[in-house]
């Protein structure tokens, strides 16, 4: 698999989605993000309901992304969400290299007084 930081993440996608998909990382609506040898895979909360997305790393600005957002099945673009798991997992600073599995996973952690819970890092 081709290695993909940042800037390239940033070159594959639209100045929009990147924008959109950073915003959706810092307010932290990822939910689970997850790094493999062949790309990553994640939930991301939008709206009324989570949206799954799964990407293939062909090379470094090169992704197959298959969401479930309306802006990824009306065109094949990579969205915001493919953008926000993309670097939800570069922020993590692991990979599964190698002997399949390991990564990072981002999960929510419940809080007291209905607070909107905060996203932890815990190593899969």
């Amino acid at each position: 698999m081709s290695e993909w930081t940042e800037a390239s993440l940033r070159a594959a996608a639209s100045w929009q989605a990147f924008k959109e998909g950073k915003s959706l990382l810092e307010r932290g609506a990822v939910g689970e993000a997850l790094r493999s040898d062949g790309g990553w895979s994640g939930t991301v909360r939008g709206g009324k309901r989570p949206f799954k997305v799964r990407v293939a790393v062909r090379s470094a600005t090169d992704l197959e992304v298959r969401c479930a957002c309306p802006d990824n099945q009306s065109s094949g673009v990579v969205c915001a969400h493919a953008v926000a798991t993309g670097l939800a997992c570069l922020a993590g600073g692991v990979g599964g290299s190698g002997g399949g599995g390991g990564g990072v996973v981002l999960v929510d952690k419940p809080t007291a007084g209905g607070a909107p819970p905060p996203v932890a890092v815990a190593w899969s």
